[in-house]
């Protein structure tokens, strides 16, 4: 998995540490990803499943973007399917 590093958020913390000794890979494990976190159309809420395409039944119709899509697409309206939106 990779996992982006917001590279001036780990200067600023390198540089503000007090303790100069303490281990650099701990300062980076600390530091939040920079990496979006990407909801696939399965696992999203407004993917309809119930709604099959009869040309190609993997296809879902979405709302959100008024078109079907493949489970392994994405966008920026998706929300988590089960995190209490159901």
């Amino acid at each position: 998995m990779s996992d982006l590093i917001d590279r001036q958020e780990l200067r600023k913390d390198i540089t503000t540490s007090i303790d100069y000794c303490e281990d650099i890979l701990e300062i980076i494990d600390r530091q939040p990803s920079a990496e979006p976190k990407i909801i696939r159309c399965k696992d999203c809420k407004y993917w309809e499943t119930e709604w099959q395409n009869s040309i190609d039944p993997s296809m879902h119709y979405c709302p959100m973007t008024d078109h079907s899509h493949e489970g392994d697409f994405y966008c920026a309206d998706a929300e988590m399917r089960g995190e209490g939106n159901e």
